[in-house]
């Protein structure tokens, strides 16, 4: 039985992993969210079968007076 840390996710799906923007242009950063990835996906050394895709936060709101702000945590289901 897989741990609750661990996905069962069949191969040749799509990961996408939103990240904040500071994360995302930071080596070191998205390293270690690989790594615990792949451990979640299975084996924290092998991506086989995984298109992993690394994408920056950038959802932003619009509120009736017309001011810009960025939203953290949103999600497209439909991507």
């Amino acid at each position: 039985m897989a741990s609750q840390s661990q996905l069962r996710v069949p191969s040749g799906n799509v990961v996408r992993v939103s990240v904040p923007v500071e994360t995302y242009f930071n080596l070191e950063k998205i390293q270690q969210i690989q790594k615990n990835i792949l451990g979640r996906l299975g084996c924290q050394a092998c991506c086989s079968g995984f298109r992993i895709n690394f994408v920056p936060e950038l959802d932003f709101a619009v509120d009736e007076k017309l001011n810009i702000r960025t939203v953290t945590g949103a999600r497209d289901d439909d991507a």
